[in-house]
């Protein structure tokens, strides 16, 4: 067994904490013992535990647990409760700081799948406070890079010629690429650590459609597409975090824009259905074959099926993200798609009424 099943076996009763710490060496894990009085240095100076377990009884002292909690949290480390006793009250500990409870300790098969759960949680977050390290260095690094191209670009130090002029537009483009890039999988990780969080207030769908869709204006003119909003006026508000639900739609906007030909249209429909507020992005475009229709919604998958799709820089992750956000929200994410005549992606927010 690897480090990484480490267990700290924290209890008062010295009978209690001997039989579960041989119970738990039967089932293989590697148990270091200690009573509340002594758990904090254990805690402290080894890292590696997979989890605190602690063995709480009629004695236990609560403002001793709750140090002990607050220790736990510090190092990362998931504090888990249980009992020998028939009378247990989980919901006590977990009110005083406990992150789970082991309701049935004397059953190996149950420990064992709670703590891969453990395990895969603590790794998570490991993982969420990583991902948001290097994704500060490097966001702060691109957006450096690309607000000084595009100063440069604008010629506001000087002139540059046709050449130096392309090679910065180039520069500013690959900066704000990457700046879009590390966003994503910032918010791949947070949604896989379950740490994404939303700010819930009162937003406006009918607000939001327009100021997302007028946002495109330019490159769907570009692209010689045309846009048709059918949003009802009176939409009422929907309980969402506005900045996420702008990405949501912003995500499925770009994805028609992108694979919807000259002369396509993209229409944006806006309603309520069973107390919630429906959205709907409608195109005409080359739509995805059915052999595809299952991954859509699978985190970094890119159709290879029609070279359209090849032709654009991407991860494979925006509806992954968007189905993501709109699940969060309490709403759902579908679509439906025939190959050659086009796509429409659909997704729900409850009502700002309904809470």
């Amino acid at each position: 067994m690897t480090l990484s099943t480490s267990l700290l076996l924290i209890a008062d009763l010295v009978a209690d904490r001997e039989w579960f710490a041989e119970f738990l060496q039967q089932h293989h894990y590697r148990v270091t013992q200690t009573d509340f009085a002594g758990a904090v240095e254990p805690l402290g100076q080894h890292r590696a535990f997979a989890l605190v377990l602690v063995l709480v009884g009629k004695t236990t002292d609560e403002r001793t647990f709750v140090r002990l909690t607050r220790t736990a949290k510090a190092w990362r480390t998931p504090l888990v409760v249980t009992s020998l006793e028939t009378d247990f009250e989980a919901d006590r500990w977990l009110r005083l700081g406990a992150d789970d409870c082991l309701l049935e300790p004397r059953s190996g098969a149950l420990l064992e799948t709670r703590v891969k759960i453990w395990q895969e949680k603590r790794e998570n977050q490991r993982l969420d406070t990583f991902a948001n390290y290097w994704s500060h260095e490097l966001l702060t690094l691109l957006l450096s890079i690309r607000a000084f191209s595009n100063l440069i670009v604008k010629q506001e130090i000087g002139p540059l010629n046709e050449k130096q002029l392309q090679w910065l537009q180039t520069a500013y483009q690959n900066a704000d690429y990457g700046v879009t890039l590390v966003n994503t999988m910032r918010d791949i990780a947070q949604i896989e650590s379950g740490s994404l969080l939303l700010n819930l207030e009162a937003v406006s769908l009918v607000n939001l459609v327009r100021d997302v869709s007028t946002s495109f204006s330019k490159a769907i003119e570009a692209a010689g597409q045309s846009t048709v909003l059918q949003v009802l006026h009176d939409l009422p508000t929907a309980r969402a975090d506005q900045l996420r639900l702008q990405q949501v739609l912003e995500y499925l906007i770009d994805n028609a824009n992108r694979y919807t030909p000259a002369g396509g249209k993209i229409t944006i429909f806006g309603f309520t259905e069973d107390r919630a507020v429906h959205i709907a992005v409608r195109d005409t475009g080359i739509g995805i074959a059915l052999e595809d229709q299952e991954h859509v919604f699978t985190r970094y998958w890119r159709s290879t099926q029609n070279p359209k799709f090849m032709e654009h820089r991407g991860m494979g992750a925006s509806l992954y993200i968007a189905k993501a956000i709109v699940e969060l929200h309490g709403g759902r994410m579908w679509f439906e798609s025939t190959p050659h005549e086009g796509s429409t992606f659909h997704f729900t927010v409850p009502l700002a009424d309904l809470h």
